[in-house]
C-alpha cells in the first residue's frame, strides 16, 4: 500500500473509531402496518381462485356483523385488506368463502347438495399491532388454512 493509501485508510478508520456507535449502525426498517389480509388457491383446478367471493364478519358470542365484502383477482389474491391498521381492534371475525359459488361459476360438477357450500375461518385477532394474513387452499372436498403474516 502506498503512503499515500495508507494515510486515507488510518484517517477513515479514526473518523470511524471516532464516531457514537449508534451512527455506526444502519436504521432498522419502519415496521410493516398492521393488517388482516388473504388470498384464495383452488387445488382442484391447481389455479388461483380467480373471482371467488370473500365476506368478513366482525363477531360477538353467536352474531355476525357483515363488514365487507371482496372479490379475489386473476392472481387469487384480495387487492385490499380485510382490515387496515385503523380498522383493526381485537376480537373475533369470520372470513367467509364462496366455494361451491365459485365451482359453479367455473363449470365444475359438485355434488347435489354441494360437500363445501361455504367455508367459514372464525379467527381471532389478539394484537391490533400485528399482521395477520388468512389464505384458503381449497378444492369441492377439503381445505386448509394457516396464519401468515
Amino acid at each position: 500500500m502506498h503512503s499515500r493509501s495508507m494515510t486515507a485508510a488510518l484517517a477513515l478508520a479514526g473518523a470511524l473509531a471516532a464516531l457514537p456507535a449508534a451512527a455506526q449502525q444502519p436504521t432498522a426498517p419502519a415496521p410493516l402496518p398492521p393488517k388482516l389480509s388473504t388470498h384464495a388457491l383452488d387445488t382442484y383446478t391447481g389455479k388461483q381462485a380467480a373471482g371467488i367471493r370473500i365476506d368478513l364478519y366482525a363477531v360477538e358470542g353467536e352474531t355476525r356483523k357483515l363488514i365487507k365484502t371482496v372479490r379475489a383477482n386473476d392472481e387469487g389474491r384480495v387487492t385490499e385488506n380485510l382490515l387496515n391498521d385503523a380498522d383493526l381492534k381485537v376480537g373475533r371475525y369470520e372470513i367467509v368463502f364462496h366455494v361451491a359459488e365459485y365451482y359453479k361459476r367455473i363449470g365444475v360438477a359438485q355434488t347435489n347438495p354441494e360437500f363445501l357450500d361455504v367455508v367459514p375461518i372464525r379467527v381471532a385477532i389478539y394484537d391490533a399491532k400485528s399482521r395477520y394474513h388468512v389464505p384458503l387452499y381449497f378444492s369441492p372436498w377439503s381445505y386448509m388454512t394457516y396464519r401468515g403474516s
